[in-house]
């Protein structure tokens, strides 16, 4: 026995070694969901008559400082808050936290002017947003965030936008990243779309010049398929509303470059 022991262990030596070394399974991003709320002015009770101005903000943060995420999603998500305090914002102006509680001043500010212009107008005004982590499965992540503002006039605004990015590079993963034709892809959205408001469509709203149909501005990755999100008036009246969907990969399929498709 003891002269089969040396080449048994040199063979088990040798069959350890040609194993595959084991792959670990990709980590989800640590993201949180921040919360930011100031008040300036009478907010003690939530009526149309109090002189109230407030910003309620929750975003979406990547805690681990080295990560190849946190300063793109920092940067969106801070972009998105920027536009809803000021729609004036140039794009290419991506701002910080210090820029943010800049804007967030100047709306008091503006507030505050506007109530002693006009002390008897409705003056509670307020600017809020919330964030949904759509897909994080250590490859891609995708956010969304809903946005809402009220300032006076005949209605609020809702500002919807989603992202997905890449988790190993930080970068943003667009549509022309995932499907080979986006005529063809506008061509089932526009389907989707029909359908989640075919109340609007029997009432008689249909598209054309003034209305034409386009991919939305706001799309991400999730799980089963690409998450669309429709504003007022990207599409559609103000009256037709809001409208988000997923369209399946598998209605996609033949649409799909080869790295999206489903294994």
């Amino acid at each position: 026995m003891k002269r089969l022991f040396l080449p048994l262990s040199i063979l088990v030596f040798f069959a350890c070694r040609n194993e595959p070394p084991v792959e670990e399974a990709p980590q989800p991003v640590p993201v949180i969901s921040k919360s930011l709320v100031k008040q300036n002015g009478d907010c003690s009770e939530p009526t149309p008559e109090s002189k109230c101005a407030e910003v309620r903000f929750s975003y979406p943060e990547v805690t681990e400082d080295r990560h190849p995420l946190k300063v793109p999603v920092e940067q969106w998500a801070y972009s998105f808050m920027a536009s809803l305090l000021d729609p004036t914002t140039p794009s290419e102006e991506i701002p910080d936290d210090q820029s943010l509680q800049h804007l967030i001043a100047d709306f008091f500010s503006m507030h505050k002017e506007l109530v002693a212009e006009f002390p008897e107008a409705p003056a509670w005004y307020t600017v809020e947003c919330n964030d949904t982590v759509l897909l994080n499965d250590g490859k891609v992540l995708s956010l969304a965030m809903s946005g809402y503002s009220y300032t006076g006039g005949a209605h609020p605004n809702f500002i919807l936008a989603a992202a997905s990015f890449d988790v190993a590079s930080g970068r943003r993963i667009e549509l022309t990243d995932i499907v080979t034709d986006l005529d063809a892809l506008a061509k089932i959205a526009e389907e989707f779309y029909r359908r989640e408001k075919a109340v609007a469509f029997e009432e008689g709203f249909d598209f054309d010049p003034d209305w034409p149909f386009v991919l939305p501005s706001a799309s991400a990755l999730t799980a089963e398929g690409i998450y669309m999100a429709y504003m007022p008036y990207e599409v559609a009246p103000y009256a037709v509303g809001s409208a988000e969907f997923v369209i399946p990969f598998s209605d996609i399929e033949d649409l799909l470059k080869p790295e999206w498709q489903p294994q």
